[in-house]
């Protein structure tokens, strides 16, 4: 596990690799023991455990009183997250992603075809503000964003690895049939071409999270989303465990609680909303992952952001 705030390219070692290889197994048992607390309300000392093993991860540079107060304000209307970046590759072009909410007010549902329900135009939110930022990041620098309470691989290991037991459950993978469909249906989804959004280069996911995107100036924004903002769409069991879709676009106004961006990028942030009458609060990523470096990890995986 990443042992401070300050992350590096990393270099495919065999200790790098056992290093995110354990993240996705701990997040697998983390998230598994989570949802049987849930469904009997029993607590699980196995968690505990888990907080002592990843309790190296935590930042020792505290927020003031005034700065984690407000943010604890705003985090108390948050229960979902959206991850993105300034900007996408779309059609082979470069596109504003935040000019564009700004200007049309609203966060837009887009195609997916990767859910087993099959393919729907949704918005994609997450429950844990850090499965959220690991997307966020790799629209910028990737795993070595700076100022990071755990690296974009690291929080994507730690999620995916969850969510790939549960989709080889889904898809009954130990049977011939079932691991010819699921790879049939990841194919005709459109899962090769997932980096296209943020790089011209061709790698894989995990890839993709490491190294971030190849658009000049691009980075990473958060978007926190107010609760009962939506119906949630119906989902398969391996998306839905980490995930809510929306089909409904979401309002800028009305259900957004605040913006997260690179400090350096608040100031032009709120000059780009008022430009279109829009007022939102912006904070800086780094604040907020100072204020989630002080809580359990097992709070982090559930979602559960208030200290």
């Amino acid at each position: 596990m990443p042992e401070t705030i300050e992350q590096t390219q990393a270099v495919e070692t065999p200790a790098f690799k056992r290093r995110y290889i354990a993240a996705g197994l701990l997040g697998r048992m983390v998230s598994s023991q989570l949802r049987k607390q849930s469904e009997t309300g029993h607590p699980k000392n196995i968690l505990k455990v888990a907080d002592r093993v990843a309790s190296r991860m935590n930042q020792s540079e505290s927020l003031s009183k005034e700065v984690k107060a407000k943010i604890g304000e705003i985090f108390k209307t948050t229960s979902m997250w959206h991850g993105t970046g300034r900007y996408q590759y779309r059609e082979g072009q470069v596109t504003d992603v935040l000019d564009y909410i700004a200007k049309n007010g609203k966060l837009q549902p887009q195609y997916d075809a990767l859910d087993f329900t099959g393919p729907m135009e949704s918005l994609s939110l997450a429950k844990s503000r850090m499965y959220a930022r690991s997307y966020a990041d790799m629209h910028g620098k990737g795993a070595a964003e700076p100022e990071r309470h755990g690296s974009s691989m690291f929080w994507a290991w730690t999620f995916l690895g969850d969510i790939g037991i549960e989709t080889a459950l889904e898809g009954r993978v130990w049977t011939k049939e079932g691991r010819q469909t699921t790879r049939e249906h990841f194919s005709q989804g459109g899962s090769a071409d997932w980096y296209k959004k943020v790089s011209k280069s061709f790698m894989g996911t995990m890839e993709l999270f490491r190294r971030g995107s190849d658009i000049e100036g691009n980075y990473p924004i958060l978007f926190g989303v107010r609760e009962g903002s939506f119906e949630p769409a119906e989902t398969s069991r391996s998306v839905g465990i980490h995930e809510l879709r929306s089909q409904q676009p979401l309002s800028l106004d009305q259900d957004i609680t605040h913006i997260e961006v690179p400090r350096d990028k608040v100031d032009s942030t709120i000059e780009l909303l008022s430009q279109y009458g829009r007022n939102v609060p912006v904070i800086p990523i780094e604040d907020c992952e100072r204020y989630v470096s002080t809580l359990p990890f097992t709070q982090l995986v559930s979602g559960n952001v208030l200290s």
